[in-house]
C-alpha cells in the first residue's frame, strides 16, 4: 500500500486538501487530485474522516491505493 485516501462511495468522490485560505477541505472525482496520507498516517486520516462526516461533507472511509 502507497497511500491512503478518504473516499465516499455514495457520492463517489474523494476528500481533497482544503483550498489555499479555506478550512474546509473540497470533493473530487478525481484520485490523482485526493488528499493522500502515508500508511503511518492511518490514525489522522481517521480523525480527518470523522471531521468531514461531523461538518456534512459526506461518509468517509480510508482506502488503501
Amino acid at each position: 500500500m502507497k497511500y491512503l485516501v478518504l473516499y465516499d462511495s455514495k457520492q463517489e468522490k474523494y476528500l481533497k486538501k482544503p483550498a489555499p485560505g479555506s478550512r474546509l477541505p473540497d470533493l473530487t472525482s478525481e484520485l490523482k487530485e485526493a488528499w493522500q496520507f502515508k500508511s503511518r498516517e492511518i490514525k489522522k486520516a481517521w480523525r480527518i474522516a470523522y471531521k468531514a462526516a461531523w461538518l456534512d461533507l459526506g461518509k468517509f472511509f480510508v482506502f488503501g491505493k
